[in-house]
């Protein structure tokens, strides 16, 4: 299990060379398309660290944040799909799903990880 909590404001100081090694374009399209779209980067980049923190993983290990996506099925619920070395870790350490959930309020974004 991994847990993290991310600070709007951060993700307001970010640089646009920043998102793109962060975000997929399909997560800045979705949260571009939102009225804060910073809120919702910043539950993405915090679902992100929760998931490494959840593999026991730093995001100095070599792994980018760009080889997890954060996309949310038609009820709106959010859920993974993982790219490159993540994809390759999952399949070498038999990971069969990993749950997430994000929450957020003006200020801050928290999200949750579990790995199964």
């Amino acid at each position: 299990m991994g847990i993290d909590i991310v600070n709007v404001e951060f993700i307001s100081n970010l640089s646009e060379k920043s998102f793109d090694r962060i975000f997929l374009k399909s997560e800045i399209s979705y949260c571009k398309k939102k009225e804060n779209p910073d809120l919702h980067f910043a539950g993405r980049y915090a679902c992100k660290e929760a998931i490494l923190k959840s593999f026991g993983l730093s995001k100095d290990a070599g792994l980018m944040y760009n080889f997890i996506e954060i996309i949310n099925n038609r009820d709106g619920r959010p859920f993974v799909n993982f790219h490159g070395n993540l994809l390759k870790y999952i399949k070498k350490n038999n990971i069969s799903n990993v749950h997430i959930s994000i929450s957020h309020n003006k200020e801050f974004a928290v999200a949750i990880a579990i790995v199964i």
